[in-house]
């Protein structure tokens, strides 16, 4: 890849770039006897990696899989004059494959012991504990050269051991996770392993990356493992920025966008990044205590664990939610909490000094859970002496079974038997003061929003089992159940509950009674609209109760492909009785497809200058509707605007209410009612007593007869403080203002509304839900698409949508005659409740009017 800056303001951005980034270049100064190398200076490369960040890399848009790795040369290099060879030939690609296999278990610092390389055509394994005099000389111009691209997965860690151990700083690297980060993978996605079997089908064993790679000779397995990771990575790169690319071109097509701003600049960046990563030996004082710090606190998950187990079976519960208390300390466990914190510090104090002396793990010198239990027998007095701590370790810690022959315990702590006793002693008689604020937070009770993102990040498969148990469909949707025409033509598949009502009314009779699924034909002559649109063939087909995407049956959510904020503004024609884009998704399905969705509705956003939620102007301000600003203008107003109600003040148009937003009427509500009003400037106090009264006196029937002119008082405060509430929720806020005393203080209206039930307590000229999630937005911007384009423009739009659900899931199993460009406007005729003659008993058979 050549140096080639994208755009005309390089020198400008370099600058801006530098200074962003100087802080990220001061690297420290202690040293320690055991320090490998010190960290060089990274200034003359800054310039460099500047420019390399605005540069967007060239990939295969066709990208061709490499052949299997047994067909491919291999040269596993442990001489010098290899070695210079193939640093010579590699120096004539423009990318190569980079990784390093490290080893930590049995060293204080880590080795690396393997560096891995790969041209596309031939892979390079070399031995960097053997040639480690000349790898600075030989591979360090090939490391640092600009014009070679370095691809790299997850290529942190690479470049803080080149550095660390060689001295080489990694210039112009291209890291795949971060696409994958770009690309909104799940976290669970974005691994090695995973894209090795996405894009190659190959399923690798990752627990090789924890062998001992200081062995020697390397096994066949371990050598197929270590050219795994370089042999594809090069496809995998062009296969990652092909996804970019395409992003890209959307966006592009959609509006103009800086190279900075693409997805794949976004990746370039944040790769370049890497080579700012720097290295600092690792300090005796932090290392022990974060040591004992993670020890400490799976100690107290271990402890919550528990009690929440024991709580579940004590407490009784609703809806699957535990109704018991998830706080299991008391005052003699945060006390012995607190004891054992110290003991364990202690030894982690220990066993970092002695670790860092004979140069070896520091779990291999002390485990962690030998660490624990003998602070545990030594608060527990059960540790008397050295001979009480020496059977400890020998009898009940057989290091011959439960560890590694290799592992140094318990020998270094048999023979350290004695101090390690006084070290105890010292901690317990509180000579050795240790508190972590991890530890402390961790002793907190745990909300039940830690809990459930606690446990989703445990076991993220579990927490989806539990959602769609909790939240899936709890009977099957369809019932598969068949309607003919009066000619006895297949029309539709729908519930028994439906063609029982057509029964009752006598426009139907059963065919084959006492068959199951219940079958009826049609007594009357019903429209043929969506045989002659085309849409009959997806009415007419057997659903069945599962995923669309995986195929999966046992837990699934109704998922509307056309978020509900747009479809809700649709004209009815668009969508009253259509099913067409209501789809059956698993948990993890529902979810990936709800991220494209939420995607789609950012880029209609921008592309309409409709903000998903809107902003109310203050002043003579007002709402900024209809496109009347860019998406950019309103990320710069809401960063650079202070408001206690959520309001901006760069417009002079009057607002009306239709154009506010409930809730940022009750942001100014809320803001009246809390903030000091003697204190509170006056025209801030007339701009939110404007919002406040012109909103709520057009939609509030109790408040009709108050001219428009009239001063601001307490009833236009209360109203608002209600604005945006569904009827349930505005009778509980007025309930809570009751038991606070303000019964006499509330109007009279309201506390009729409170005693009223059904539907009369809250009639308003602005539906409720409109003031809910997105409304607004989707209101806004069918409103605009059918200006500009009408029904052809909203047919678009809701294509749009099923082009991202298929582009996100790739589903597997939608029903037949599911088309993105489904089009079928509807017609009513004689039957139907949308008729003007108003009769209630119309019916609407499956899209069809009757």
């Amino acid at each position: 890849m050549n140096i080639a800056v994208v755009g005309g303001h390089a020198a400008l951005w370099i600058w801006l770039w530098r200074k962003q980034n100087e802080r990220r270049f001061m690297f420290r100064n202690e040293k320690s006897d055991q320090e490998i190398i010190s960290s060089p200076q990274a200034n003359s490369h800054l310039d460099t990696v500047a420019t390399l960040s605005t540069c967007l890399p060239d990939f295969k848009l066709c990208p061709i899989l490499p052949s299997p790795l047994k067909q491919t040369p291999c040269s596993y290099i442990d001489d010098p004059l290899q070695l210079a060879a193939a640093a010579t030939r590699l120096a004539a690609f423009t990318r190569l494959a980079l990784d390093i296999e490290h080893h930590s278990t049995h060293t204080y610092y880590g080795q690396s012991c393997l560096i891995q390389l790969s041209d596309g055509y031939e892979d390079y394994i070399i031995d960097a504990i053997a040639l480690r005099s000349v790898i600075v000389s030989t591979l360090g111009p090939l490391f640092t050269n600009p014009n070679i691209l370095k691809v790299v997965h997850g290529g942190g860690s690479d470049v803080i051991w080149l550095l660390r151990d060689f001295g080489i700083r990694l210039i112009n690297i291209f890291d795949t996770e971060k696409c994958c980060q770009v690309l909104s993978y799940p976290p669970q996605h974005r691994s090695l392993k995973f894209l090795l079997y996405k894009f190659v089908g190959v399923q690798v064993d990752k627990t090789l990356q924890m062998a001992d790679w200081r062995q020697r000779p390397l096994s066949t397995e371990l050598m197929d493992y270590a050219r795994s990771d370089v042999h594809w990575l090069l496809y995998i790169a062009d296969c990652l920025g092909k996804e970019l690319c395409v992003g890209d071109d959307k966006k592009k097509n959609q509006s103009q966008i800086e190279d900075s701003e693409t997805l794949l600049g976004r990746a370039v960046y944040r790769s370049q990044s890497l080579s700012l990563v720097e290295y600092s030996p690792p300090l005796p004082r932090v290392v022990s205590s974060a040591a004992a710090a993670g020890i400490m606190k799976n100690y107290i998950a271990t402890l919550r664990s528990s009690s929440e187990m024991m709580a579940t079976e004590q407490t009784s519960t609703a809806n699957g939610i535990t109704t018991g208390s998830l706080d299991p300390y008391n005052d003699n466990q945060i006390k012995e909490i607190t004891e054992l914190s110290v003991r364990v510090h202690a030894l982690c104090v220990w066993r970092d000094t002695e670790a860092r002396k004979i140069d070896e793990g520091v779990t291999c010198v002390l485990p962690d859970d030998v660490v624990l239990t003998v602070a545990e027998q030594h608060y527990a007095n059960k540790i008397k002496g050295i001979d009480d701590l020496r059977s400890l370790f020998e009898e009940k810690y057989n290091f011959k079974t439960k560890y590694s022959n290799a592992c140094m315990f318990p020998e270094v702590a048999v023979e350290n038997a004695a101090l390690i006793i006084k070290e105890m002693d010292a901690a317990g008689a509180g000579e050795r003061p240790w508190a972590h604020p991890d530890v402390l937070a961790a002793m907190k009770p745990a909300t039940s929003l830690e809990t459930a993102a606690k446990r989703r990040h445990e076991d993220p498969e579990a927490f989806k089992e539990r959602l769609g148990e909790r939240f899936g469909v709890k009977k099957q949707v369809y019932e598969n159940c068949r309607m003919l025409s009066k000619s006895g033509e297949m029309l539709c598949f729908t519930d028994k509950k439906r063609l029982l009502w057509y029964i009752r009314k006598g426009l139907a009779e059963e065919v084959d009674p006492g068959k199951e699924p219940l079958t009826v034909r049609l007594t009357f002559d019903h429209k043929d609209d969506d045989q002659r649109a085309g849409a009959h063939e997806f009415y007419s087909s057997k659903r069945s109760n599962t995923c669309v995407a995986c195929g999966s049956g046992k837990h699934y959510l109704r998922y509307r492909v056309v978020p509900v904020c747009y479809r809700r503004a649709l004209p009815e024609r668009f969508k009253s009785h259509r099913s067409h884009d209501v789809l059956l998704l698993c948990v993890g399905c529902h979810e990936v497809a709800q991220r494209a969705s939420e995607q789609m509705k950012r880029e209609i956003s921008s592309e309409y200058g409709v903000p998903l939620f809107p902003r109310l102007a203050v002043g003579t301000g007002a709402l900024a509707v209809n496109g009347s600003s860019s998406a950019c203008d309103e990320e710069k107003e809401e960063k650079g605007t202070s408001s206690d109600a959520g309001l901006t003040t760069n417009t002079t148009t009057v607002p009306t209410p239709e154009s506010m937003h409930p809730f940022s009427v009750r942001k100014a509500a809320i803001a009246l009612e809390r903030l000091d009003t003697s204190t509170l400037p006056t025209t801030r106090r007339e701009e939110l007593e404007f919002i406040i009264s012109t909103y709520v006196r057009a939609v509030e029937p109790w408040l009709d007869d108050v001219p428009s002119t009239a001063p601001f008082n307490q009833d236009d405060l209360w109203a608002g403080l209600l604005s945006g509430m569904s009827k349930p929720t505005r009778r509980k806020a007025i309930r809570r203002w009751i038991a606070q005393g303000h019964e006499d203080k509330l109007p009279l209206a309201l506390l009729q509304e409170l005693q009223m039930s059904g539907t009369e307590g809250c009639n308003s000229s602005i539906d409720i839900r409109d003031g809910m999630g997105h409304s607004w937005h989707g209101q806004q911007v069918v409103k605009a698409a059918l200006e500009q384009g009408g029904d052809d423009a909203l047919s678009k739009l809701c294509a749009r949508f099923r082009q991202a659900f298929i582009e996100a899931l790739n589903p597997k199993y939608l029903p037949a005659g599911w088309k993105v460009d489904h089009t079928a406007p509807r017609t009513f005729g004689e039957h139907s409740i949308y008729n003007d003659d108003g009769d209630a008993d119309k019916v609407i058979v499956n899209g069809n009017s009757h």
